[in-house]
């Protein structure tokens, strides 16, 4: 199991004439590898409900699990969390601020410890998996459309190769091409990272039956190298006379 809440509640401004439950009791199970959609209407809580996922928001009561482990333990480390469950603000100039779209895709991966020119490799491979065209690499973020910015912020998540990536309205004031095409390209991403996800889970599996096998021929080297026993080895060892006492 990915993520889990348990009777996860969050409550804005408690203990004042303003308080109001965003979330309450909340029960939900995302398992590894699921396309989801989370609906309702204007103000129902969604956004608070999936900033939850990577700890941006702590619950006022409840639970929420990654992988079996307490994201508000007391020793968690939520940054890690924060790479592997990548959250796509909905409006892409909350998340854009760098000088040229390079740069500002490059800053994630630099802040995860990568060289400048390591982060570049991640983020334009980043910027591509998104379909945005390498011409406009040295624009500023803040010149693009609508639809450009949400891949560039789309992006910047991808080139931290999140293990799982969370949009909040992706499409939200985009015309119904622009629309079409930002989903078509989510569906795209998912298909990609189960392919990444595939390979990992077949590198693991190799490397739990590569153990034996290494176990097997350690053993074998051992018994290789090992003195052997012969009939004549044992012949000598009964021949041999034992040592006697000194006389008093």
């Amino acid at each position: 199991m990915s993520i889990e809440l348990k009777n996860v509640t969050y409550t804005y401004s408690p203990g004042t004439a303003y308080e109001i439950h965003a979330l309450k009791d909340i029960n939900l199970s995302i398992p590894d590898g699921q396309f989801i959609g989370i609906i309702g209407h204007t103000g129902s809580g969604k956004s608070t409900l999936i900033q939850h996922f990577n700890a941006l928001i702590r619950p006022t009561s409840g639970t929420i699990t990654y992988n079996g482990e307490d994201i508000w333990g007391e020793k968690y480390d939520r940054r890690a969390l924060r790479s592997e469950v990548g959250l796509v603000f909905q409006y892409p100039e909350h998340q854009l601020f760098e000088n040229d779209v390079l740069s500002d895709v490059c800053f994630g991966p630099m802040n995860q410890g990568l060289s400048r020119e390591e982060a570049e490799v991640e983020a334009k491979k980043a910027l591509q998996h998104v379909g945005f065209k390498e011409k406009n690499f040295s624009k500023s973020p803040f010149e693009l459309s609508g639809g450009q910015k949400k891949r560039v912020a789309i992006a910047g998540v991808l080139a931290m190769n999140p293990k799982i990536l969370i949009l909040d309205e992706p499409t939200a004031g985009l015309d119904p091409k622009g629309r079409d095409d930002i989903l078509d390209q989510i569906a795209e991403l998912h298909k990609e990272l189960d392919k990444l996800r595939a390979k990992e889970e077949k590198a693991k599996a190799v490397k739990a039956a590569a153990k034996p096998k290494a176990a097997v021929e350690k053993a074998v080297k051992e018994e290789k190298t090992a003195p052997k026993k012969t009939a004549a080895n044992t012949a000598t060892k009964k021949a041999a006379p034992k040592s006697k006492k000194k006389a008093e």
